[in-house]
């Protein structure tokens, strides 16, 4: 049997866990704006970026005609 093989995903953000989670629970003190968040994900790592947290595998598609194709 072969060994299991990682697909390849396209580059995107490293999520601190215990960060985000901390975050969540005190938004005073660690304020966080998920349009920014995209945006800045968009800018640094174009139209396709991938991150997980802790089991979800996210894909976020920043162009346009991605969007029109997901959703037609």
């Amino acid at each position: 049997m072969p060994p299991s093989v990682q697909p390849e995903r396209p580059p995107g953000p490293h999520i601190n866990l215990p960060l985000a989670v901390i975050a969540q629970m005190l938004p005073a003190i660690f304020p966080f704006d998920p349009l920014t968040f995209g945006l800045n994900v968009a800018r640094e790592f174009g139209d396709i970026a991938h991150y997980h947290v802790v089991l979800v595998h996210v894909y976020q598609l920043s162009h346009p005609d991605f969007a029109r194709q997901v959703l037609v």
